[in-house]
């Protein structure tokens, strides 16, 4: 996908169709990448990421934070460049298959295939999302609803309650359905992931947040039980200083069950 953070060197399909929302429910291709487990990377080129993770046999990832800012330029969300704090449940190594959800600075149109964002009738956008990757390599993405960056919680969850008779993983926000990813190959994964991604061609002092604090839990078939995992931290180079913090300055707190970003230097 780049050279900032290639998970398992697979590239990413871009799709060649865009989408409206007159029609929230339509699956697309799109080129938003997975972290690597635990790896840094400087940010020179295009995802760059600041994230908590842990590794175990899970079934569900649930999370929680507020409606922070995510700031990126006009200019950039123009081109396809977005910024997000989101979790991954990573599912399968060997296909590099995962499902995603969180919250996302981007264009209201997206992706589309020539163009800019303004030419395709969109314009910049915050909204929550999910979205999946098939064992193909094709990903999708799910917008779910636009919101106004208010300061208010919300919880995201993402669980195959099957048991391990199907793997099917339903999504979830504030404990409504709002999507199933039904292109997975295992009814439990093997890492999560919470935290932010940029997709620019480097963070500069246009790009930064609010102080996102995320409180995650995991499911394991084995215990039947949802429990905070102990996460350790990957942090890329940070955006430029900037008057409200640098979105990649990511910390641990609580006994290392909680990721926050965008915390003073």
């Amino acid at each position: 996908m780049s050279t900032c953070r290639n998970h398992l060197a697979r590239a990413r399909m871009i799709a060649a169709f865009a989408l409206t929302f007159a029609s929230l429910a339509a699956a697309v291709q799109i080129a938003m990448a997975v972290p690597a487990s635990g790896q840094v990377a400087s940010c020179s080129s295009p995802h760059c990421y600041s994230y908590g993770y842990a590794s175990g046999r899970y079934a569900g990832l649930e999370a929680q934070w507020h409606d922070e800012s995510l700031v990126i330029p006009a200019s950039e969300v123009s081109v396809e460049y977005h910024m997000s704090n989101e979790m991954w449940l990573l599912i399968n190594s060997n296909t590099g298959q995962w499902v995603e959800e969180g919250l996302i600075r981007v264009c209201s149109v997206f992706p589309f295939s020539s163009g800019t964002c303004a030419s395709n009738g969109g314009g910049t956008t915050y909204e929550q999302f999910w979205g999946d990757a098939d064992d193909a390599g094709n990903i999708y993405f799910h917008p779910i609803e636009q919101l106004t960056a208010d300061g208010d919680n919300h919880v995201y969850e993402i669980w195959d309650s099957s048991d391990g008779s199907n793997d099917d993983y339903d999504v979830y926000v504030d404990y409504s359905l709002v999507g199933t990813s039904t292109d997975q190959t295992a009814s439990s994964g093997y890492e999560m992931n919470v935290g932010m991604e940029l997709y620019s061609n480097g963070p500069n002092s246009s790009e930064h947040s609010g102080t996102f604090d995320n409180y995650p839990e995991v499911y394991k078939n084995s215990t039947g039980v949802w429990s905070a995992p102990s996460m350790v931290g990957s942090v890329t180079d940070g955006c430029d200083v900037d008057p409200q913090g640098e979105c990649f300055n990511g910390a641990l707190y609580d006994s290392n069950q909680e990721w926050a970003d965008s915390k003073p230097s």
